[in-house]
């Protein structure tokens, strides 16, 4: 049964097949065919489409490709709750990574001194045999980065393994009430080079100051280091 826009009350007789209720939630939905449905609610068009795409990456593209004029909601728009609980997730990331960023600042800038420390005569033939400072500055500067980026690239090549032995083994179990469902990881190829950069970044700049080092002294200093 369905009240009309007229506040008419009016019937039809349906064989169900089958219908699709949502978790924590008391509606229940039944789905038919878009003329049957006008036909029972007697309307001269939908009041109100719902849309579902194969990919939120498509949301965009086609809210952007409909008529001027036409008045539409995104899923962002409606699931508020979704959103909020997100970007809240998604600050929680963000600070670990810059502490992550952090602790490794401190680790490689200890190692950069170390090895520049250790390589000091290295310098000082470099410097003796007509490297500039910049020079030397660049090479130790490199390294750092280099570093970085290794490191960044192998946690990558550990996080996509895992991720892929998790969807062999079927997915993590999420249970949701009598719902349970597979939730299965995906990395984006996208997140490489997100990782990469900012680790990159943080190499160079911890084999920054103890290059300095190195260039400070002359190189008969150098030379002296033991």
């Amino acid at each position: 049964m369905t009240i009309l826009p007229g506040s008419q009350l009016t019937g039809r007789d349906f064989v169900i097949g089958g219908i699709f209720t949502a978790p924590q939630q008391d509606n229940l939905f039944g789905y038919t065919d878009y003329d049957t449905a006008m036909d029972f609610t007697q309307l001269a068009r939908a009041p109100v489409l719902d849309v579902l795409l194969d990919g939120v990456s498509r949301v965009d593209s086609v809210a952007a490709g409909l008529p001027a004029g036409v008045s539409f909601r995104t899923w962002k728009d409606l699931a508020t709750t979704f959103v909020q609980v997100n970007s809240l997730l998604y600050g929680i990331l963000s600070v670990i990574r810059i502490v992550i960023l952090l602790v490794t600042l401190f680790i490689l800038a200890n190692v950069m001194n170390r090895v520049v420390v250790e390589r000091m005569r290295e310098w000082g033939t470099l410097r003796a045999l007509g490297t500039k400072k910049r020079g030397i500055l660049a090479i130790v500067v490199w390294e750092g980065t280099l570093m970085g980026a290794l490191g960044a690239a192998l946690g990558i090549v550990l996080g996509f393994a895992i991720a892929t032995a998790i969807n062999l083994r079927g997915g993590l179990t999420f249970n949701q009430g009598a719902q349970i469902t597979q939730i299965f990881v995906h990395p984006g190829l996208n997140t490489v080079l997100v990782n990469i950069i900012p680790a990159a970044l943080v190499g160079g700049l911890a084999a920054f100051f103890p290059a300095l080092r190195a260039i400070r002294l002359s190189p008969s200093e150098c030379l002296r280091e033991v």
